[in-house]
């Protein structure tokens, strides 16, 4: 780490003393009311929860053995097509170290559909539970603060 970025030159009540970063970071965040940092760790969490939906693969046992499959916007719009048509599809199934075009037929992508869910659902019900860590920070102490700081994904 560059040393010019560990402490600033911001004299403490004329002891001669500088601030690291960490100390104006806290001290910025001391000066921010706790529900505005509260609203601001709800839409990290949220902004997490949507990332870990669309970027974290899943894993199904639809074809008969465990494939893991990407769960991005087009990837669940063309999986409800396919099950709405009582078609079956090509769906791209991850296996080791292929990635590859496999077909399912409708009963593989309405399981393939329950299994997506269930991962989207697991997503939203972590960030639901860790809204309520955040909603239950109502008193404004240093201690509370750490521990909003301190919810993450």
């Amino acid at each position: 780490v560059n040393s010019k970025w560990k402490s600033f030159n911001i004299p403490r009540s004329g002891m001669g003393q500088v601030y690291t970063f960490a100390e104006v970071k806290a001290e910025q965040l001391n000066n921010v009311p706790l529900d505005t940092l509260r609203e601001a760790k709800k839409s990290e969490l949220e902004a997490a929860c949507k990332e870990a939906i669309v970027n974290t693969l899943f894993e199904s046992d639809a074809l008969g053995s465990t494939h893991s499959y990407d769960c991005r916007p087009e990837d669940q719009s063309n999986l409800a097509i396919a099950v709405a048509a009582g078609e079956g599809d090509e769906i791209y199934a991850h296996t080791q170290p292929a990635f590859t075009k496999k077909l399912h037929d409708h009963s593989q992508c309405v399981q393939l559909a329950k299994d997506m869910r269930i991962h989207i659902q697991g997503c939203r019900d972590k960030r639901d539970g860790l809204l309520v860590q955040v909603n239950a920070i109502t008193e404004d102490t240093p201690e509370n603060r750490a521990a909003l700081e301190a919810i993450t994904w």
